[in-house]
């Protein structure tokens, strides 16, 4: 079976994987600075199939990508849309995946907000490749 590339999300379950916090800009008391922090979270985890395919692309576009993270910046405005976004770090060396993934989170809209404000987010994606599978044992000889 072929290797099939995978994309940890920070958020994933049980991901071994060192994080960057989002970070938030804003005049929020504490208590909405983690409910806002959960639906940023809820949002981007709800697009991990398109920068999954940001990287499927790039793979059959290269042949061969090794693992990495690619760290994007992007300002929320308070009606959900996404302002900018920036690439802020890659270890990927694939300016097609970088530049997809900052397309795809261009056209996110996340919740509402009642203060005028933007929301400023610094988020990784890693992209590691499956493991190969090992090798199935030989059925047992019958007599």
């Amino acid at each position: 079976m072929r290797n099939v590339p995978l994309l940890l999300l920070p958020l994933a379950v049980g991901a071994c994987v060192s994080t960057i916090p989002i970070t938030s800009i804003t005049l929020a008391p504490p208590s909405e600075k983690l409910t806002r922090r959960e639906s940023i979270r809820e949002v981007i985890g709800s697009h991990r199939e398109e920068i999954r395919d940001c990287y499927l692309q790039a793979l059959r576009t290269r042949g061969s990508i090794p693992d990495g993270k690619v760290v994007v910046r992007f300002g929320i405005l308070a009606d959900g849309t996404v302002k900018e976004c920036q690439v802020e770090f890659s270890s990927m060396d694939s300016p097609m995946l970088e530049r997809c993934v900052q397309d795809r989170v261009l056209t996110w809209v996340f919740p509402r907000e009642d203060a005028p404000r933007t929301t400023i987010v610094t988020y990784p994606f890693l992209f590691v490749r499956n493991a190969p599978e090992a090798p199935k044992p030989p059925p047992a000889a019958t007599q």
